[in-house]
């Protein structure tokens, strides 16, 4: 997220990119998997200054 997010919009774009050992984003591609996104439909943030 960046300078422009807003803690009060509906939808919220990440971008990143997946280390070469698969750690940071690569989890998140399992969310492309229509079962998995339908038992798991909501990310958590967290931020360090809230």
């Amino acid at each position: 997220m960046d300078y422009r997010y807003n803690d009060n919009s509906q939808n919220t774009i990440l971008c990143g990119h997946n280390m070469r050992n698969k750690t940071m984003f690569n989890n998140l591609l399992k969310f492309k998997d229509k079962d998995f996104f339908n038992k798991n439909n909501k990310i958590r943030v967290i931020k360090d200054d809230k």
